[in-house]
C-alpha cells in the first residue's frame, strides 16, 4: 500500500523547556484591592473587585514559565508607571477620559500597543 493515502499526524515542533513566556494581559485589573500599593496609587478609588481576576493571577503566579505583564488604564494617576509585585510586572497608563471618548478610543490602542512593543510579548491576551 502506498503512503499517499495514509493519514499521518504533523510533527509537534521541540518546546524549550526553559523558555521563559512573557504574557501582556490587557485587563481593567482591580489593581486598587492589592496590598503595598506604590504610594502613588494608593489613593486611587477602589473600584468593584472582580475577584476572578485577582484570583487567575494568583495561579499564573505560581507558574515559573509565565512572565505576566498586567497592561490598564487609569484617568486618575499623574503619570504612567509601572511596578512589580510577586514577579508581575504592572504597567498602568494614565488615560484621560476625554480624551479616550473623543478618540473612539483609539487613544487606548496607541498607549497599549507603546507598551506592547516596549515589553514584546509573546502572547496578548484581552
Amino acid at each position: 500500500m502506498s503512503d499517499a493515502g495514509q493519514f499521518r499526524f504533523a510533527e509537534e515542533p521541540a518546546l524549550s523547556v526553559n523558555k521563559i513566556i512573557k504574557v501582556a494581559w490587557i485587563s481593567d485589573f482591580p489593581l486598587e484591592w492589592l496590598p503595598d500599593l506604590p504610594a502613588p496609587l494608593r489613593a486611587l478609588p477602589r473600584r468593584h473587585p472582580t475577584t476572578w481576576e485577582v484570583v487567575l493571577l494568583s495561579e499564573f503566579e505560581k507558574d515559573p514559565a509565565l512572565r505576566v505583564h498586567v497592561i490598564l488604564l487609569r484617568r486618575r494617576i499623574e503619570r504612567d508607571c509601572s511596578f512589580e509585585r510577586n514577579g508581575t510586572v504592572f504597567h498602568i497608563l494614565k488615560a484621560p477620559p476625554m480624551w479616550r471618548v473623543v478618540t473612539l478610543f483609539w487613544l487606548d490602542t496607541f498607549l497599549i500597543r507603546r507598551v506592547c512593543r516596549k515589553i514584546q510579548p509573546d502572547l496578548i491576551h484581552a
